[in-house]
């Protein structure tokens, strides 16, 4: 920092000249520089007549003197915007009185008392930032303290509050199992990002911290809520109500590292993205908000926005042209600074607020979870677990209610409510919230309308720990089994029978390209006429019985156009796509063709989906925690085989990266890729289904009769 003398070595001549004659010291024995510098100087060090000069300042110079205090190097510009500028010494104008013996700006009185000088080496009026001289600051600071409204110091820390983060992961989850159900619903989003009026109150009163009613018609007006969708939407953890594959791992994810996504998103969210959710600091350009992250990290015991701007503008890696282009002042940069403090930085549960702070002033100091995210990039997370209480369930006539004891909402219970009603607002029960979810007839044909499958509903339910009866996962099937939407249409069936007959011909080319799907072990569709078959069954040594009608074959390019259609609907699910699929032009497409074509290319896009599937369990990465010997299970599947006999698995799922438990029937084994399956008719699905045999847990034979359970046996 420059000392007076080193700030007086800038000054114009002129100025020095006016400087010493404001401050009464300049006289007939003075004529160059050093001197008026020496005699200054000696004022300020130990004239007499200094207190009296600082007492004289007006109380908007005296403002200046303080920000000056705050801020060791401001803009120049920013500083003349909020302090006027200051007129020269010696200039093309002669005014009555000369500025040095009756400043009319705050900047003027400063600057004609030798206070305000320039932050470099340049005179004050090129220069970029201004300053205070380095030796004057204590006996400056020391005057304040004494004769203006002292700031209030050495604020006792309050207790931390209670954590933040739950709230916040519970909630931001929360957004993403009541976009998923707008989504089933067909509500889309205003402006691809706010919810409607109605919708908004709903999603409101089932938070853990709620706003207050009533509500404005959109979240835009509403702090809290409108940070938690710029948070979903920054992370990209959904895509216009639907969740992203980003979205579903988030669920999956332990606390730690849900806060860690957030805190990145909102770290590397884009000036758009800030503009588009309203931020306080959405107009910045880069490198914003980084100045921001570095000041928080060094910050002390505890701060306000001014101390935080004046931490921010004295950091060098940020030129000076980049505050006074962005900025009008300085007001403007700490009215920005303590609106992020108390929006989205408090929100997020970043800082805590302090007592004992003036009534127009607030303190702040960095949480817990602040401090080990700017410091460390981690979390000291996850916590021992809570032991859980018992699950309850209650299956009535038209609705099976659940109450889930939960820390957060997570991926199982984000995909329960795929199949709810609702889940009712959080009830807290100690360290836990019960959430109680409602599953009705109406629930289960929406999802299965959505092409929700009943596997995944029995799933979700095994991943939080309900395990229902027989009964029970009957009564829910035949739920979602009666979807609004019936499929009708002429098919090619191949029936045979015997089991193993219809494995022969399923491991045969060409034929096997022509099985779309399996309806059971003894039945497939297919996607020839009778007629056209019929020779490539006989050529394996099978007689063949049934019509041999003919039918026209579907018209290559109609078809192939919906089936791509439909083909990039499914991969919409797993992949963020740029736009939805064109349902309407595709039904179009569809109803060119005949009844018996139409049915064919359902099959088709049936068995693409299984495909797909397929293909995504066996590409994930994910393996299960103790793969199996394929070998172990042989002798048990194969006498299910023989006697037709039903087992229990417990089976590893990759793609949902959790044990699922299975009622089974099997049929026959197949070889993929050198990878030994079974083909079952599997319960919780409803159609025949391949198993890889090392990802089988457990396996033993089931004991209760599935037919006396109500559950239909396809043989």
């Amino acid at each position: 920092m420059p000392s007076l003398p080193e700030c007086l070595a800038t000054c114009r001549r002129d100025d020095l000249r006016a400087i010493a004659t404001r401050l009464a010291v300049d006289d007939s024995t003075l004529r160059t520089k050093p001197e008026w510098i020496t005699a200054i100087t000696a004022f300020w060090s130990t004239g007499p007549r200094r207190f009296v000069t600082l007492a004289a300042l007006s109380p908007a110079a005296r403002t200046a003197l303080g920000r000056l205090l705050h801020y060791h190097h401001i803009p120049r510009l920013l500083f003349l915007a909020e302090f006027e500028a200051i007129r020269p010494a010696r200039g093309g104008y002669r005014p009555t009185v000369p500025p040095w013996r009756d400043p009319v700006t705050p900047a003027e009185e400063l600057f004609y008392a030798g206070l305000l000088h320039s932050g470099d080496t340049r005179p004050l009026h090129k220069a970029a930032t201004v300053t205070l001289p380095d030796d004057l600051r204590l006996l400056l600071a020391t005057w304040m303290a004494e004769h203006a409204r002292p700031e209030p110091v050495n604020v006792a820390l309050a207790p931390p509050s209670p954590p933040t983060w739950l709230a916040l992961l519970h909630d931001v989850a929360h957004l993403l199992v009541f976009l998923q159900g707008q989504t089933l619903s067909g509500v889309p989003l205003r402006a691809g990002r706010w919810l409607t009026a109605d919708a908004l109150r709903s999603f409101n009163r089932r938070l853990l911290r709620p706003e207050p009613e009533p509500l404005p018609r959109s979240h835009k007006r509403t702090q809290r809520l409108r940070y938690l969708m710029f948070w979903a939407t920054a992370a990209a953890l959904h895509d216009q109500n639907t969740l992203t594959p980003a979205g579903w791992d988030w669920l999956d994810q332990p606390a730690g590292s849900q806060l860690l996504i957030l805190w990145r998103a909102l770290q590397d969210a884009s000036r758009d993205l800030r503009m588009a959710f309203a931020l306080p600091d959405g107009w910045l350009p880069p490198p914003w908000p980084q100045p921001l992250w570095h000041a928080l990290a060094a910050a002390g015991e505890s701060f306000t926005s001014t101390t935080l701007a004046a931490a921010m503008l004295a950091d060098g890696a940020i030129a000076t042209a980049y505050w006074f282009t962005q900025f009008e002042d300085i007001p403007m940069l700490e009215d920005m600074v303590e609106d992020l403090l108390a929006g989205p930085l408090l929100e997020f549960g970043l800082l805590e607020t302090l007592p004992g702070a003036a009534p127009q002033m607030t303190f702040y100091r960095l949480s817990s979870l602040g401090r080990w995210l700017l410091l460390t990039s981690q979390v000291p997370w996850p916590p021992a677990p809570t032991p859980l209480p018992p699950i309850a369930w209650q299956l009535a006539s038209e609705q099976l209610t659940i109450d889930l004891p939960a820390t957060l909402i997570n991926r199982g219970l984000a995909e329960i409510a795929l199949f709810a009603e609702r889940v009712d607002p959080p009830q807290p029960a100690g360290d836990l919230c019960i959430h109680r979810v409602r599953l009705t007839p109406p629930t289960l044909r929406r999802a299965a309308q959505a092409d929700m499958p009943f596997v995944l509903l029995i799933d979700s339910l095994d991943a939080v720990g309900v395990s229902l009866p027989a009964q029970a996962i009957a009564q829910l099937r035949s739920w979602h089994a009666h979807a609004g939407h019936v499929r009708t249409g002429v098919y090619s069936v191949l029936r045979t029978a015997d089991p193993a007959h219809m494995a022969a011909l399923h491991a045969t080319e060409p034929l096997r390209s022509h099985l779309i799907q399996l309806l059971s072990p003894t039945a497939a569709l297919l996607d020839l006429t009778p007629a056209a078959v019929r020779p490539l069954i006989q050529d394996l040594g099978f007689a063949v019985d049934g019509e041999a009608a003919a039918s026209a074959h579907p018209p290559p390019a109609d078809a192939a156009l919906w089936l791509a259609g439909q083909l990039y609907a499914i991969l919409r699910r797993h992949l963020p796509l740029p736009m939805a699929p064109p349902f309407a032009d595709l039904d179009q497409l569809l109803a060119r063709l005949d009844p018996a074509q139409q049915a064919v290319l359902h099959a088709w896009r049936d068995r693409l989906e299984n495909d797909l599937q397929d293909l995504i369990d066996g590409r994930t990465f994910t393996a299960p925690a103790n793969p199996s010997d394929p070998a172990q299970w042989i002798p048990q599947i194969e006498e299910a085989i023989t006697t037709h006999a039903w087992l229990v698995m417990l089976y590893f799922s990759p793609a949902r990266n959790l044990l699922t438990r299975r009622h089974i029937q099997p049929a026959w084994f197949e070889t993929r890729r050198g990878v030994l399956y079974v083909l079952a008719d599997c319960q919780e699905a409803g159609a025949v289904v391949t198993f890889r045999l090392d990802r089988i847990q457990e396996l033993q034979r089931w004991q209760e009769n599935p037919t006396a359970a109500g559950l239909p046996i396809i043989a």
